[in-house]
């Protein structure tokens, strides 16, 4: 499961951008999560399909106010668990 994480300023916006940005682009979600921490929000989003990430990746980095973008693979995350 491939998700990914948007770390933003808290700006009016960032999270309809971000979804813009998917819905723009017929990339349907599995989940989406969003938090407010201090001055920060974090959007974890989880597509259906991971061959869509790298469509909306560089979409989602030219978002005013997205500070980062990384995606997670959760099956690495849980091999690395193993060790």
């Amino acid at each position: 499961m491939v998700k990914l994480l948007v770390s933003a300023n808290k700006e009016d916006g960032v999270l309809q951008r971000t979804y813009f940005e998917f819905s723009r682009r017929n990339i349907e979600m599995r989940s989406l999560k969003y938090e407010e921490e201090g001055g920060m929000v974090r959007i974890e989003i989880e597509p259906y399909r991971w061959e869509d990430t790298e469509k909306v990746l560089k979409h989602l980095r030219r978002i005013s106010g997205v500070v980062d973008v990384s995606v997670v693979n959760d099956l690495v995350r849980e091999e690395e668990r193993a060790w």
